[in-house]
């Protein structure tokens, strides 16, 4: 078995050593994809939550739930901040009172917005932080 990003690339030991191979719903895969423990390690958004652990789609707004499934599942297996630069998520951090918070673009004024934190630093491998917000109101 080899293990590799969706770019094709290589993964570190690091990240390698944490990962399992299980099914997992929320991405709709085939056959196997990789699960990283603690990749995000803490939601604010219980509907999100609820979302990503069983698929229920009844805390969050029903439209943009496909565009939030792929959200999440690459949350679930980024590892610094720069994974989530997806054509048209429109990843960028946010300033002022809200630093070290990065946003990605669901819809409308709606946003994803995460942090990456872990043992080593704010730049670490575990996303924290989910929640599903509309910051402009």
């Amino acid at each position: 078995l080899q293990y590799r990003l969706l770019a094709g690339k290589q993964l570190p030991d690091a990240v390698r050593q944490k990962c399992v191979l299980v099914i997992h719903p929320i991405l709709h895969l085939p056959r196997y994809t990789l699960h990283f423990f603690m990749a995000i390690a803490r939601f604010k958004h219980k509907g999100l939550s609820r979302f990503f652990s069983e698929g229920s789609a009844a805390g969050i707004q029903s439209k943009p739930a496909a565009r939030l499934r792929v959200i999440l599942g690459r949350l679930a297996v980024a590892v610094v901040s720069r994974d989530m630069a997806l054509p048209g998520l429109k990843l960028h951090p946010l300033k002022g009172a809200r630093s070290g918070t990065w946003s990605v673009s669901v819809t409308g004024n709606w946003r994803a917005t995460f942090r990456f934190d872990g043992p080593d630093g704010p730049d670490g491998p575990d996303v924290t932080d989910v929640d599903y917000e509309d910051y402009h109101s």
